[in-house]
Protein backbone atom coordinates (compact mmCIF):
# COMPACT_ATOMS: atom_id res chain seq x y z
CA UNK A 1 0.00 0.00 0.00
CA UNK A 2 2.58 2.28 1.20
CA UNK A 3 5.63 0.79 -0.11
CA UNK A 4 6.48 2.33 -3.64
CA UNK A 5 9.70 -0.01 -3.69
CA UNK A 6 7.52 -3.31 -3.67
CA UNK A 7 4.86 -1.69 -5.69
CA UNK A 8 7.38 -1.24 -8.50
CA UNK A 9 8.69 -4.31 -8.30
CA UNK A 10 5.59 -6.23 -8.13
CA UNK A 11 4.32 -4.11 -11.24
CA UNK A 12 7.53 -5.16 -13.33
CA UNK A 13 6.81 -9.21 -12.17
CA UNK A 14 3.17 -8.81 -13.49
CA UNK A 15 3.49 -6.73 -16.44
CA UNK A 16 3.79 -8.52 -19.82
CA UNK A 17 3.07 -8.21 -23.30
CA UNK A 18 -0.72 -8.07 -24.22
CA UNK A 19 -1.38 -6.15 -20.70
CA UNK A 20 -4.10 -3.71 -21.66
CA UNK A 21 -4.43 -1.67 -18.55
CA UNK A 22 -3.61 -1.13 -15.05
CA UNK A 23 -5.66 -0.86 -12.38
CA UNK A 24 -5.12 0.67 -8.63
CA UNK A 25 -3.38 1.17 -6.48
CA UNK A 26 -5.75 4.01 -4.27
CA UNK A 27 -2.57 4.92 -2.14
CA UNK A 28 -0.72 8.72 -3.76
CA UNK A 29 2.36 7.10 -2.53
CA UNK A 30 2.47 4.25 -4.41
CA UNK A 31 0.36 5.25 -7.07
CA UNK A 32 3.14 7.95 -8.41
CA UNK A 33 5.44 4.99 -9.00
CA UNK A 34 3.15 3.09 -11.22
CA UNK A 35 2.12 6.36 -12.75
CA UNK A 36 5.72 6.50 -13.50
CA UNK A 37 5.85 2.71 -15.01
CA UNK A 38 2.86 2.99 -17.02
CA UNK A 39 4.02 6.41 -18.66
CA UNK A 40 7.20 4.45 -19.62
CA UNK A 41 5.72 1.84 -20.91
CA UNK A 42 2.84 3.26 -22.85
CA UNK A 43 -0.03 1.01 -20.46
CA UNK A 44 -2.87 2.86 -19.49
CA UNK A 45 -3.31 3.18 -15.63
CA UNK A 46 -6.76 3.30 -14.46
CA UNK A 47 -7.06 5.10 -11.24
CA UNK A 48 -9.85 5.11 -8.39
CA UNK A 49 -8.80 7.30 -5.90
CA UNK A 50 -9.83 10.84 -5.22
CA UNK A 51 -6.85 13.39 -6.52
CA UNK A 52 -6.93 17.20 -6.99
CA UNK A 53 -5.50 17.60 -9.77
CA UNK A 54 -6.61 18.63 -12.78
CA UNK A 55 -3.71 18.42 -15.22
CA UNK A 56 -3.63 14.15 -15.60
CA UNK A 57 -0.46 12.11 -16.88
CA UNK A 58 -0.88 11.09 -20.53
CA UNK A 59 -1.65 7.53 -19.26
CA UNK A 60 -3.95 8.25 -16.86
CA UNK A 61 -7.50 8.02 -16.33
CA UNK A 62 -9.45 8.72 -13.39
CA UNK A 63 -12.62 7.09 -12.87
CA UNK A 64 -13.29 8.74 -9.48
CA UNK A 65 -14.70 12.01 -10.01
CA UNK A 66 -12.82 15.21 -9.21
CA UNK A 67 -13.92 16.80 -5.51
CA UNK A 68 -14.39 19.88 -6.62
CA UNK A 69 -17.27 18.34 -8.97
CA UNK A 70 -18.44 16.23 -5.72
CA UNK A 71 -18.16 19.54 -3.80
CA UNK A 72 -19.74 21.00 -5.57
CA UNK A 73 -22.99 18.92 -5.91
CA UNK A 74 -23.01 18.44 -1.97
CA UNK A 75 -23.47 22.56 -1.65
CA UNK A 76 -25.88 22.35 -4.63
CA UNK A 77 -27.65 19.56 -2.35
CA UNK A 78 -27.81 21.57 0.65
CA UNK A 79 -28.84 24.66 -1.06
CA UNK A 80 -31.61 23.02 -2.77
CA UNK A 81 -33.34 21.13 -0.24
CA UNK A 82 -32.70 24.01 2.26
CA UNK A 83 -30.44 23.52 4.91
CA UNK A 84 -29.88 26.39 6.92
CA UNK A 85 -27.13 25.16 8.84
CA UNK A 86 -25.30 21.94 9.29
CA UNK A 87 -22.31 20.58 11.06
CA UNK A 88 -19.46 18.81 8.85
CA UNK A 89 -17.83 15.51 10.37
CA UNK A 90 -14.42 15.02 8.78
CA UNK A 91 -11.61 12.90 9.41
CA UNK A 92 -8.76 14.64 8.02
CA UNK A 93 -7.76 17.66 6.09
CA UNK A 94 -8.15 15.82 3.01
CA UNK A 95 -11.90 16.16 3.56
CA UNK A 96 -12.20 19.56 4.48
CA UNK A 97 -10.04 19.91 1.18
CA UNK A 98 -13.04 17.96 -1.03
CA UNK A 99 -15.16 19.70 1.02
CA UNK A 100 -14.46 23.82 0.07
CA UNK A 101 -17.42 24.32 -1.68
CA UNK A 102 -19.74 23.63 1.61
CA UNK A 103 -17.21 25.14 4.12
CA UNK A 104 -17.62 27.91 1.61
CA UNK A 105 -21.80 28.12 1.39
CA UNK A 106 -21.92 31.05 4.35
CA UNK A 107 -19.44 33.76 2.06
CA UNK A 108 -22.08 33.49 -0.42
CA UNK A 109 -25.80 32.40 1.60
CA UNK A 110 -25.40 34.29 4.76
CA UNK A 111 -28.57 32.42 6.03
CA UNK A 112 -26.45 29.48 6.25
CA UNK A 113 -24.24 28.62 8.96
CA UNK A 114 -21.58 26.16 8.86
CA UNK A 115 -19.64 24.16 11.72
CA UNK A 116 -16.98 21.57 11.17
CA UNK A 117 -15.87 19.15 13.80
CA UNK A 118 -13.20 16.47 13.35
CA UNK A 119 -13.82 12.88 14.16
CA UNK A 120 -11.47 11.60 17.09
CA UNK A 121 -8.04 10.40 16.18
CA UNK A 122 -6.85 7.35 16.91
CA UNK A 123 -10.02 5.89 18.62
CA UNK A 124 -13.15 4.10 17.32
CA UNK A 125 -15.41 5.87 20.12
CA UNK A 126 -16.94 8.71 18.24
CA UNK A 127 -19.68 8.77 21.11
CA UNK A 128 -18.51 12.02 23.17
CA UNK A 129 -18.15 14.11 19.82
CA UNK A 130 -21.62 12.36 18.72
CA UNK A 131 -22.89 13.42 22.37
CA UNK A 132 -21.81 16.76 21.66
CA UNK A 133 -23.70 17.04 18.46
CA UNK A 134 -26.44 16.39 20.38
CA UNK A 135 -26.29 18.63 22.80
CA UNK A 136 -26.14 21.49 20.20
CA UNK A 137 -29.37 20.37 18.86
CA UNK A 138 -28.23 20.30 15.21
CA UNK A 139 -30.04 17.75 13.01
CA UNK A 140 -28.61 18.11 10.26
CA UNK A 141 -24.84 16.20 9.23
CA UNK A 142 -22.40 16.04 6.74
CA UNK A 143 -20.33 12.79 6.86
CA UNK A 144 -16.71 12.71 5.65
CA UNK A 145 -14.70 9.59 6.35
CA UNK A 146 -13.26 6.60 5.38
CA UNK A 147 -15.91 4.22 4.12
CA UNK A 148 -14.83 1.17 6.65
CA UNK A 149 -15.54 4.17 9.41
CA UNK A 150 -19.13 4.55 8.30
CA UNK A 151 -20.88 1.45 10.17
CA UNK A 152 -19.65 2.35 13.30
CA UNK A 153 -20.27 6.25 13.20
CA UNK A 154 -23.76 5.44 12.16
CA UNK A 155 -24.11 2.49 15.20
CA UNK A 156 -22.99 4.37 17.52
CA UNK A 157 -24.75 7.36 16.36
CA UNK A 158 -28.22 5.09 16.23
CA UNK A 159 -27.45 4.37 20.18
CA UNK A 160 -27.26 8.13 21.00
CA UNK A 161 -30.89 8.72 19.06
CA UNK A 162 -28.69 10.86 16.82
CA UNK A 163 -30.98 8.59 13.38
CA UNK A 164 -34.88 9.42 14.33
CA UNK A 165 -36.88 10.70 11.49
CA UNK A 166 -35.93 14.31 12.25
CA UNK A 167 -32.24 13.46 11.51
CA UNK A 168 -30.55 14.55 7.95
CA UNK A 169 -27.27 12.96 7.02
CA UNK A 170 -25.25 13.50 4.43
CA UNK A 171 -22.59 10.69 3.86
CA UNK A 172 -20.36 11.86 0.74
CA UNK A 173 -18.78 8.14 0.34
CA UNK A 174 -19.49 7.14 -3.19
CA UNK A 175 -19.10 3.55 -2.00
CA UNK A 176 -22.54 4.16 0.41
CA UNK A 177 -24.53 1.74 -1.72
CA UNK A 178 -22.36 -1.22 -0.22
CA UNK A 179 -23.62 -0.40 3.22
CA UNK A 180 -26.45 -2.10 4.53
CA UNK A 181 -28.96 0.21 6.15
CA UNK A 182 -31.96 -2.24 7.23
CA UNK A 183 -31.33 -1.65 11.09
CA UNK A 184 -30.81 1.85 10.78
CA UNK A 185 -34.26 2.50 9.10
CA UNK A 186 -36.11 0.31 11.40
CA UNK A 187 -35.23 2.82 13.74
CA UNK A 188 -36.12 5.77 12.31
CA UNK A 189 -39.55 3.70 11.82
CA UNK A 190 -40.05 2.77 15.35
CA UNK A 191 -38.99 6.21 16.86
CA UNK A 192 -41.66 7.86 14.57
CA UNK A 193 -44.07 5.24 15.78
CA UNK A 194 -43.80 5.78 19.37
CA UNK A 195 -43.93 9.55 18.71
CA UNK A 196 -47.24 9.14 16.52
CA UNK A 197 -48.76 6.58 18.10
CA UNK A 198 -48.76 2.98 16.31
CA UNK A 199 -52.21 1.38 15.59
CA UNK A 200 -50.93 -1.90 14.27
Amino acid sequence: MDDSFKASRKLCEIIQPGVAAIFGPTSPISSNHVQSVSDTLHVPFMETRWDYDFKRADFSISLHPHPSVLGGAFADFVRQVGWKSLIILYQDEEGLVRLQELIRLPKTFSDVTVKHMQLTQNSEDYRPLLKEIKKSEETRIVLDCDFEKINTILYQANQLELLTDYHNYLITSIDLDKLNFEEYAHTVRSSSSSRHGDDS
